[in-house]
């Protein structure tokens, strides 16, 4: 639950503004009138009359507080010794005239005191006297006091918690029209604190507080829009208030707006604005906004995109250790060819941000160390155990590899499958469809076409595109399910669009043989011009074939054995024999879909998909 933070008392002078002349009341206070000396003091305080003077005031107020009236000790302490008005600040006087005051029965008073004993202002910190001063405030209709007693119980703070009673004052106080009540008695509702939750009530009180300009509760109301959280779902309106809490200088509005902007979230994308909302961020203290800024500059297109500035943002958050930005650095610092590759500048950055315990950089680090030619695979093992205990699936899935080839541990067969399965149930797709290989195929666990199905659901489910290819081969062979060449479709298109080469081929098939739709040639090259120009040796072969029968496309034995050759030169044995039968009158094309041989063949790819996808 968050909460604003204590308040001190913030109430104007009380003077009665009587309309008698100055002289007169100069003169009555010069006659020891302590009303009087009040009253003089708060014109000079106010500029009532006379010239605005706060050495004159505190004078005039602090001899009315000596003759032991209440008011004058209370503007005393609140007014002149607390804000150093008029007087050196001295909050241990401030303290001692509060108490004198308060002792006559001054409620404000009592709420002045109390934040000094809380916050240790002019002595040591008293948390339960002044929770105790707070709540007799609040029990005496105080107003001051219902906020910071309701507070103070929030937090168990001068004594144990009492949500009731927490929720009890601030329902009083937001009532009362208090913004922050409102917020806080918001947040209460939504996380069921003292009371039932109920994210309607939990959505109006924010609301009442939002209208009143509160830019915190303008971020919740605005959080709760987007999730429907006690109000219809509405994003546009969500994003009004986003706006309004960034415009009134909320840091993690900004953030928020900038990461809305920059990847057209209910805007439309726009990294200008993107950058301009992180920059707010990071000029109102916003740490995390100077790494989101340098990734901005760093992901934009075109002329929008500035390396050097992204560099030097980036620097700057890493150098204040955070981990984001050193992992960023590291990666950029690897794979982007706009940046000088620098191995060892991204190794050094991978080991700080692990040093700070950051997942993603433990496992990537141990990546390096474990499958580099100049790396330290003990080391690599260390850190994947140490990303295993912090919950990491991937690391699992690695040590778990370990265990099947025996690298920095001794080879363990039924250890490899325990973590295979642990790194599977804890999220890791790639482990998911690695058991599913090995379910199918009997390697290592018996064979069992049901769980091999399973878990190539876990991990389609979690879109990894060799679970959702076997998937597809599945259904357009009935391996374990009946055929269903819709469903073979579907699963072969959805892995296609997560780069899956090879159900490109197979949707290319589909579409040249008719299977479970119409045929389409035109849209089997498409495929199959796709699957070869990323390389695949059976997309090559394939567009061979239509070259050399003109299915789709001109005849042309000349591009078709080009092609061939190009497949065959993969060791694509099927490419072999349609390049020797190239030339025969009797040319028969042998195995347009290698689909068994693919899916019988996953086991390196699972790997690979593993590692492009941390990555």
């Amino acid at each position: 639950m968050s909460v604003k933070r204590l308040t001190a008392m913030a109430a104007l002078p009380e003077t009665n503004h009587d309309p008698e002349d100055i002289a007169s009341l100069r003169f009555d206070a010069q006659d020891g009138d302590a009303q009087a000396m009040l009253e003089l003091g708060s014109r000079y305080f106010n500029g009532d009359g006379v010239p605005q003077d706060f050495s004159l005031a505190f004078s005039w107020i602090k001899k009315a507080a000596e003759t032991g009236h209440m008011l004058a000790q209370h503007n005393l302490a609140c007014y002149f010794y607390y804000t150093g008005q008029g007087v050196e600040q001295d909050y241990a006087q401030a303290r001692h005239w509060y108490a004198q005051a308060y002792k006559q029965g001054h409620m404000g008073a009592a709420c002045g005191l109390a934040y000094l004993y809380r916050m240790g202002l002019g002595g040591e910190v008293q948390a339960k006297d002044a929770r105790i001063l707070y709540e007799e405030a609040a029990l005496a209709g105080q107003e001051n006091a219902y906020f910071n007693f309701a507070y103070m119980c929030a937090q168990g703070d001068g004594g144990p918690q009492d949500l009731a009673k927490s929720f009890h004052y601030y329902l009083i106080d937001a009532e009362g029209g208090h913004a922050s009540s409102q917020l806080n008695l918001s947040n209460m509702y939504y996380d069921g604190l003292g009371t039932d939750v109920d994210y309607v009530a939990s959505f109006n009180w924010a609301l009442k507080a939002a209208e009143q300009g509160d830019p915190d509760a303008a971020f919740k109301v605005f959080a709760q829009l987007m999730d429907g959280d006690g109000a219809q779902k509405n994003p546009q309106e969500a994003m009004r208030w986003l706006h309004f809490a960034a415009e009134h200088d909320l840091a993690d509005a900004c953030v928020r707006l900038g990461y809305h902007y920059e990847y057209g979230l209910e805007v439309t994308q726009n990294l200008s604005e993107a950058i301009r909302w992180y920059t707010c961020a990071i000029d109102l203290g916003e740490p995390e906004a100077v790494f989101m800024a340098g990734r901005a500059y760093f992901e934009a297109e075109g002329a929008e995109r500035d390396i050097q500035k992204g560099i030097s943002l980036m620097e700057e958050a890493a150098a204040q250790d955070d981990p984001d930005a050193l992992h960023y650095l590291a990666y950029m610092k690897r794979y982007d060819p706009d940046v000088p590759h620098d191995q060892e500048g991204a190794f050094a950055y991978y080991q700080r941000a692990a040093n700070l315990d950051h997942l993603p950089s433990i496992f990537n680090l141990g990546l390096l160390l474990t499958y580099e030619p100049d790396g330290d695979i003990q080391k690599g093992r260390a850190l994947f155990e140490k990303g295993a205990e912090m919950g990491c699936a991937s690391c699992l899935y690695e040590l778990a590899l370990m265990y099947g080839r025996g690298d920095a541990v001794p080879k363990d067969t039924e250890k490899e499958a325990t973590l295979l399965h642990e790194a599977a149930h804890k999220g890791c797709s790639a482990a998911a469809v690695d058991l599913g290989y090995r379910y199918e195929n009997g390697k290592g666990v018996a064979k069992n076409t049901d769980k091999a199905l399973a878990y190539y659901h876990m991990g389609a489910d979690a879109g990894h595109p060799t679970g959702l290819y076997n998937l597809g081969c599945a259904y357009f062979f009935g391996q374990g399910v009946p055929e269903d060449n819709a469903r073979a479709f579907a699963y072969f298109s959805r892995a296609a669009d997560k780069g899956d080469i090879s159900a490109l081929v197979n949707l290319g098939v589909m579409y040249e043989e008719g299977h479970g739709l119409k045929k389409d040639s035109q849209k089997a090259i498409e495929y199959y011009t796709l699957a070869a120009d990323a390389g695949d040796s059976q997309g090559i072969n394939n567009l061979g074939y239509l070259y050399l029968t003109g299915k789709g496309v001109a005849k042309n034995r000349t591009k078709a054995i080009a092609l061939f050759e190009e497949a065959a030169a993969q060791g694509l044995e099927i490419a072999k024999k349609n390049l020797a039968k190239a030339n025969e009158s009797n040319f028969v094309r042998f195995g347009r879909m290698a689909g068994k041989y693919i899916m019988y063949a996953l086991i390196g790819r699972c790997v690979i998909a593993l590692i492009r996808l941390i990555l």
